[in-house]
Order: C-alpha cells, then sequence, then structure tokens
C-alpha cells in the first residue's frame, strides 16, 4: 500500500504490467478464502483482482472481474492464462457513474476454487497449479480507473 493505495512492489520487475498488485498472508497458506468490498466508479474495460495462492506478483491464481465477465486467471511467471470463465459480471455495471460498491470472494479448497460475487457463485474449478501462497489484490493503476477496496479478510476454510 502506498498513501492507502495499491502501488507496485518496487522491488519486482515491471514488465508490461498494467496494473499494481499487493500481496499478505504465509506463503503456507492452503485452504481459505478471501472476501474483499470493491467500491468503483467509471471502470471501463478494466478489471480488478482477488489473490489466492500468490507465490509473488508474477505468479498466482486470480479471480479478475470487469466489463466482459468474470475468470479464473492462471498467472504463471507473469503470462495469464484464463482457467475458467462466466459470462455473468461479478461488478454492478448498471450506472458506472456512481459509486458502487460489490462484495468478492475466493475460496480455494485442495484444488477448488470457487469465485463469488455478492453472494452468488459464478465460477468454480479445479486447479492444481499451486497448493499453497499468500492473498492479494489488484487493479489497473491507471488514473482513470476508480477503485477503493475496504473489509478485505482472509480466513481459514
Amino acid at each position: 500500500m502506498n498513501n492507502n493505495a495499491l502501488a507496485p512492489d518496487p522491488s519486482e520487475p515491471t514488465g508490461n504490467y498494467d496494473y499494481s498488485i499487493t500481496v499478505v498472508g504465509d506463503p503456507k497458506w492452503t485452504d481459505y478464502a478471501v472476501d474483499v468490498d470493491v467500491s468503483h466508479k467509471r471502470i471501463d474495460s478494466r478489471f480488478v483482482r482477488v489473490l489466492a495462492r500468490a507465490q509473488n506478483w508474477g505468479n498466482y491464481m486470480a479471480m479478475e472481474v470487469g466489463c466482459c465477465g468474470t475468470h479464473l486467471i492462471l498467472v504463471v511467471n507473469g503470462n495469464d492464462q484464463k482457467i475458467a470463465s462466466s459470462e455473468t459480471r461479478g461488478i454492478d455495471w448498471s450506472d458506472i457513474d456512481n459509486w458502487k460498491t460489490d462484495h468478492l470472494r475466493v475460496e480455494v479448497r485442495g484444488s477448488t476454487y470457487t469465485l463469488i460475487s455478492n453472494g452468488m457463485t459464478l465460477v468454480t474449478t479445479q486447479d492444481s497449479t499451486f497448493s499453497s501462497g499468500k492473498a492479494g489484490l489488484a487493479a489497473w493503476w491507471r488514473p482513470d480507473n476508480d477503485v477503493r477496496f475496504d473489509n478485505f479478510r482472509v480466513s481459514p476454510l
């Protein structure tokens, strides 16, 4: 965090990333849920991510929500791969000119990932790439991407 905003880790190379990431916790965490309230305005075609089993900022699983649906994204060495998708948007886009708040949750148990938005399960799938890791958040860092995170918590399952 930098002035209450996500900021890239200065010790990591920047690569071609257009977003900032923060990770917290213990690399030995296995089965847990990540919850966060996301307030947004004018997110347009950009996205936010809720990270699970993060090894570092370039290797993790993430719930990605944006204009075009909700996805489980596998990131290995900074390269994204969609593992599973739902056309249902995890964020309310009904009025992008006013602040909206949505509750996002990622549950990871064994190799099963469940992506939940506002209490509705959008994606459940399996992937065994990472068996443990930290939790985190990511968002586009551009000045016109108005996103705020609140009530971030990690709970054991």
